[in-house]
C-alpha cells in the first residue's frame, strides 16, 4: 500500500514538473494563453452581453456569459488537453518513455493535467478581476468559488481520461473531440440559459456535468450563494467524477494493453 502511495505520489509530480518545465520553455506561448486569452475571452463575451442587451430571467446577460466562458475554459482544458497530448506522443513516438520508469499512468496523467489547472485558475482570477474593473454583477463567494474549480478538475478529468483510452484504440481523434466539446459547449448554457433549447437537448445536457458546474459557478459569482444553495448543483458533478474516473482509468489500461499489443508503442 505504501509502495503504491509512493509510485502515485512520484508519478503525479514527476509529470507536473515535466509538464511545468515545457510550459516555461514556450513560455511565450503559454503566456499568451495563460493571460492574454481570458482577457480576449472577456471582452468577446462583454460585447456580445452588452450588445443583446437583456435576457428574460437574467438580469446580467454580459456578467452570465462572461461566467459562463470562463467556466467552460477551465472544463475544456481539462477535457481535451490529455487526449490531445497523447495523440501528440504517439506521433512522435515519446509515448514509450512514460511508461519505461514505475509510473502509475492515472496520477501520471493527473500530474500533466493539473499544469493545464492551474493555467485556468489563473485565467479564471483574471476574468473575476475584469468584472469587478467593468462594473458587471459581482457578489463573490471566494471560498466556494476555489472549491467550484477543484470540483470542476476532479468531474472532468476522468471523463478525459476515458476519451484518451479511445485514442489509444482508435487512434487521433483530435477533431471528434473538438466537435464534441463545441456541441456540449451549446447545450450546457454557455451563453444562453438551457430552456430555450428544445425538451431533448435539456435532458441530454443534463446528464453530463458541465451544466451543473457552469450553473453553480454563475450562482457563486453572481449573487454570492451559499453553501446550501450550490451543493446540490455539486452532486453530481461529484458522483460523475468519481464514476468517470473509475471507467476512465479502465478504459485507458485496456488501450495500453491493445496499444502495445498492436505496436503503437
Amino acid at each position: 500500500m505504501k509502495k503504491g502511495l509512493v509510485v502515485f505520489y512520484n508519478s503525479f509530480l514527476h509529470a507536473f514538473k515535466y509538464r511545468a518545465y515545457a510550459v516555461r520553455y514556450n513560455w511565450l506561448d503559454n503566456v499568451t494563453w495563460t493571460f492574454l486569452m481570458p482577457i480576449w475571452n472577456f471582452f468577446f463575451a462583454f460585447f456580445i452581453g452588452k450588445f443583446v442587451g437583456n435576457v428574460n430571467s437574467v438580469e446580467d446577460y454580459a456578467a452570465f456569459i462572461v461566467v459562463g466562458q470562463m467556466t467552460w475554459v477551465t472544463i475544456s482544458r481539462n477535457f481535451n488537453k490529455i487526449p490531445n497530448r497523447m495523440s501528440r506522443k504517439i506521433e512522435d513516438g515519446s509515448l514509450s518513455f512514460v511508461y519505461m520508469p514505475p509510473t502509475n499512468i492515472l496520477a501520471y496523467w493527473m500530474g500533466d493535467n493539473s499544469v493545464d489547472f492551474l493555467r485556468s485558475v489563473a485565467g479564471s482570477f483574471i476574468s473575476i478581476f475584469l468584472m469587478q474593473l467593468f462594473g458587471l454583477r459581482l457578489d463573490i463567494n471566494w471560498f466556494l468559488f476555489a472549491l467550484s474549480l477543484v470540483i470542476t478538475w476532479f468531474s472532468i478529468i476522468g471523463f478525459s481520461l476515458f476519451i484518451s483510452g479511445l485514442v489509444l484504440f482508435l487512434g487521433r481523434i483530435d477533431m471528434f473531440v473538438e466537435v464534441a466539446a463545441q456541441f456540449l459547449r451549446i447545450i450546457s448554457g454557455v451563453f444562453f440559459p438551457i430552456t430555450v433549447l428544445p425538451g431533448f437537448l435539456i435532458l441530454l445536457a443534463k446528464v453530463f456535468p458541465m451544466f451543473y458546474l457552469i450553473e453553480a459557478t454563475r450562482l457563486i459569482v453572481m449573487e454570492g450563494a451559499s453553501f446550501d444553495i450550490v451543493s446540490s448543483f455539486f452532486v453530481f458533478p461529484i458522483i460523475f467524477g468519481v464514476v468517470s474516473l473509475f471507467f476512465g482509468n479502465k478504459i485507458l489500461k485496456l488501450g495500453e494493453k491493445y496499444a502495445k499489443r498492436e505496436g503503437v508503442f
